[in-house]
């Protein structure tokens, strides 16, 4: 009894603390609680003579995970100053995010710890994963079954031959769930342990709300993520520079061959419209977009202020010009008031 008690405590750990919010603050209060718990938890067993034996290690995920979120009140602004705003930002989109990447802070949310689903913003974790088990210069063949997928496409044939750094410009750049698939069976030799990949990596990055059924993100009921998930991906994910890199690419062009080993050049342009559009969003510099019937428009974007990094997440708008004014509005609106 007393063993499966403090397994339990000790499993949970990581829960109790998310749910208190900010770790640093509540760190003390849980460790002083663990260790009264034990300390009757030892009488109990000096009185039954049963030896009390821990068979789980105690995991609690990075501090740096819940301290971000010490400046963050839902659906509500925090200015970065003291200031009090009156900035009221009137979204239709159901999920919003703006966190300064460089100081950590939460700028603005809306919705941000509610599960939705990411659509092709799935390809970001896709990509981390590829860029940190892969090789830029290894050679990949398509299989036919990269062929067959539907929605977005790069519109690759069976057998032909591109590098990884190739399919991930296409994936990232284009969008191509053929390429999602390509690098999947690359990496894991199938896409099902390629997913058990992607799963862990998020538990890894303190995204509990996320979890993948497939690496491009066509719709699937059990395929969902969070805009505070998708920050911390994303997040992640700048922490090469060639991803960096291939997000800032308005259009890339490829020079593979094919079965017939025939040269094959082809350009994909990115479905990022911040590249294509007049006027666009100052300091932008890229991201990934998504979209799915279910899934509404998706963007996850690095744009840089006043020589500082922000990462904002809009999920489920019902246009596409609506994901694209609002992600505007939260730089135009939000950050040139709190400066």
């Amino acid at each position: 009894m007393t063993k499966i008690f403090i397994q339990i405590l000790f499993k949970d750990l990581h829960r109790l603390a998310k749910d208190q919010g900010d770790f640093m603050i509540h760190f003390k209060k849980i460790k002083c609680s663990i260790g009264l718990v034990c300390m009757m938890l030892m009488l109990m067993s000096c009185n039954s003579n049963q030896r009390i034996v821990i068979t789980e290690p105690c995991y609690v995920h990075p501090i740096s995970s819940y301290a971000e979120l010490s400046n963050f009140t839902e659906n509500k602004w925090e200015p970065l100053s003291s200031q009090e705003s009156t900035v009221d930002l009137t979204s239709v989109s159901d999920g919003i995010l703006l966190v300064n990447n460089s100081t950590h802070e939460v700028v603005y949310s809306k919705n941000m710890n509610k599960k939705m689903f990411p659509a092709s913003m799935t390809k970001v974790m896709t990509a981390l994963i590829a860029i940190e088990q892969g090789h830029l210069s290894d050679m990949v063949k398509i299989s036919k079954n990269a062929t067959k997928i539907n929605g977005s496409q790069c519109d690759l044939k069976e057998n032909d031959q591109l590098s990884l750094e190739q399919l991930l410009y296409g994936l990232l750049v284009h969008s191509g769930n053929d390429n999602a698939i390509a690098i999947a069976q690359y990496i894991s030799g199938s896409e099902k342990e390629f997913i058990k990949l992607m799963n862990v990596k998020a538990r890894q990055l303190g995204a509990y709300d996320t979890h993948f059924i497939n690496p491009h993100g066509l719709h699937d009921e059990l395929h969902y993520t969070t805009p505070y998930d998708m920050y911390l991906i994303f997040k992640e994910a700048l922490k090469y520079q060639t991803i960096r890199t291939m997000i800032h690419t308005k259009a890339y062009t490829a020079h593979y061959y094919d079965e017939d080993k025939d040269l094959i050049s082809t350009t994909w342009e990115n479905t990022n419209q911040f590249f294509h559009l007049d006027g666009s969003l100052e300091g932008m510099w890229g991201g990934k977009t998504g979209f799915t019937t279910p899934a509404g428009y998706n963007l996850v974007l690095l744009t840089f202020d006043r020589s500082e990094e922000y990462i904002s997440v809009v999920m489920k708008a019902p246009t596409l010009q609506t994901l694209y004014n609002e992600t505007q509005l939260l730089f135009e609106e939000v950050l040139d008031t709190s400066a």
